[in-house]
């Protein structure tokens, strides 16, 4: 495989084509953009990922977009040789059912939720969801944190119903115990394969809600033992220097707690299979398209499962959304390769 490095407006023409909303503003409630996002460290990494690992955009073919199986309530996102699968279990949560290499659509069985491994280990711990609220005994990272007038902390997300397109989709999941309510986005590019994700909360209670934490997304794969994570540090006049770690059990964070985007961590990552290398091996990569302070936590589990969140870092984060208030996420973009 050769190598190649984009400069100039031809490296800007093929970062426009993989992640069109990067290189725009992003304006979210509440906050504000320091820095063009095509002038930013945003672009630099998607440079970054077309140097590294350019067959993203070679080996893509003609996508089939997003498809529903009414009968076993499930979404499956068919682009180029990947595919990526969640539905509703048993319980009405939004469950991840997989994301790898290119299934057959009809391949895939409806989604059941996972048993616990212990007593210590519950079955909601040990079931992926696509965004789970912090409650119902969650250990795992949540993705929404909320704290309610009444002083109630937890949030359990049910599903609700969708909106689909062929490479749009919007999901609606509600909290069982009130009316705060999560629109779930996916995008698709069906040209590279990848799928940008964010969330918008909205308040539909009578009284304010805290908001703790509001991630972009949770994205859960399996890359096996002695998998490796791929990430950008740096400083000034030193900036986007590739890193490598062996991936441990527990959780890693990456983020920038500046108001910025900042040189030392930048808000991409990869995570590839052990052995893998620039000719072969399976690679999950996500950008982060924010300029403010960000997080992304990539947590391993004791079964070597993985589940990344990342958006609005929750170092000192505290979001008041009054009745009829909501609030937008950054948009998360990620991808898969196996080749």
């Amino acid at each position: 495989m050769q190598t190649k490095i984009l400069f100039g407006a031809t490296a800007r023409t093929r970062c426009a084509s993989l992640f069109p909303c990067v290189c725009q503003r992003n304006q979210q409630v509440g906050h504000n953009l320091r820095h063009d996002s095509m002038n930013s460290s945003s672009f630099w990494l998607l440079v970054f990922l077309l140097m590294f690992f350019p067959p993203l955009v070679s080996t893509a073919r003609a996508a089939d977009g997003i498809q529903f199986i009414s009968d076993k309530k499930l979404w499956v996102v068919q682009a180029g040789d990947e595919s990526y699968a969640f539905g509703v279990n048993e319980r009405n949560e939004l469950q991840s059912a997989y994301w790898g290499e290119r299934l057959r659509t009809e391949d895939f069985a409806a989604v059941h939720s996972l048993p616990g491994w212990s007593s210590f280990e519950s079955t909601t711990a040990a079931t992926p969801q696509e965004y789970p609220g912090w409650g119902a005994a969650l250990y795992a990272e949540p993705a929404l944190k909320a704290t309610f007038a009444n002083g109630n902390r937890e949030v359990v997300l049910h599903y609700v119903d969708q909106l689909l397109n062929k490479d749009s989709l919007e999901i609606t999941l509600k909290d069982v115990g009130s009316a705060l309510t999560v629109l779930l986005r996916y995008r698709l590019d069906a040209e590279t394969g990848v799928i940008e994700r964010s969330a918008r909360i909205e308040n539909r209670t009578t009284e304010p809600v805290m908001l703790e934490s509001a991630q972009s997304a949770t994205w859960t794969f399996s890359p096996g033992t002695g998998a490796t994570l791929h990430y950008l540090t740096g400083a000034w006049a030193s900036e986007w220097q590739p890193q490598s770690d062996i991936l441990p059990t527990g959780t890693r964070v990456l983020e920038s707690r500046r108001g910025s985007t900042g040189a030392e961590v930048n808000p991409w990552l990869a995570v590839a299979t052990s052995g893998a290398n620039e000719e072969h091996g399976r690679l999950w990569f996500g950008a982060l398209g924010w300029s403010g302070s960000w997080r992304i936590s990539i947590e391993r589990s004791m079964t070597a499962q993985v589940r990344v969140n990342g958006g609005f870092n929750t170092f000192d984060f505290a979001y008041m959304l009054a009745p009829g208030e909501s609030l937008d996420t950054p948009p998360f973009y990620a991808g898969f390769t196996a080749s």
